[in-house]
């Protein structure tokens, strides 16, 4: 039996339907933005996993970190919505999904220090630069700006929309 998590879910998409959308990378995908965690996880990583947020639109998860899951935590993989997508950095090189799943992490909220667990519906691609690619069209991504980090140099906040008027501040610190 499995203790429940003291971590509260702001954001789940599990409950919503399945929708088809245009699902694309418009950057490389390459810079890291955040760290996210993974609540469960196998005992050779620490949970821990880059994410770019950049143009393009959906979310993806590298199949790795999605494979770092022990199975029996691992959400299930739907692979009726496996597709090729639109990649505009290398039109000849289109981003191959192996299926899509209900993924979980853990963020944390810049303002307030509280993490929090997201779940939102994500391609697995076995050839993603960083562990996530959170695209900044039509999504909860609501805006950014960058900020100086305490020790010098810039870092950029994300405000993202959970939802019921929730909106979060995210940065990498």
């Amino acid at each position: 039996m499995h203790r429940q998590s003291s971590i509260p879910t702001w954001y789940d998409e599990s409950e919503i339907q399945s929708v088809v959308r245009e699902y694309s990378i418009t950057s490389m995908g390459a810079v890291k933005h955040l760290t996210a965690h993974l609540e469960h996880h196998t005992p050779t990583t620490d949970g821990s996993f880059g994410i770019c947020i950049a143009g393009g639109k959906g979310f993806f998860v590298k199949q790795a970190v999605y494979e770092s899951i022990p199975r029996a935590r691992r959400p299930p993989l739907d692979i009726t919505e496996s597709l090729s997508s639109s990649n505009n950095i290398f039109p000849d090189d289109p981003i191959e999904s192996i299926g899509s799943t209900i993924m979980p992490f853990i963020l944390t909220d810049r303002n307030t220090g509280t993490s929090f667990r997201l779940k939102v519906r994500a391609l697995v691609v076995p050839k993603l630069l960083l562990g996530m690619f959170i695209g900044t069209s039509g999504g909860i991504v609501k805006s950014q700006k960058y900020d100086r980090k305490d020790g010098g140099g810039m870092s950029c906040v994300f405000t993202v929309d959970l939802g019921n008027g929730r909106l979060v501040a995210l940065q990498d610190l």
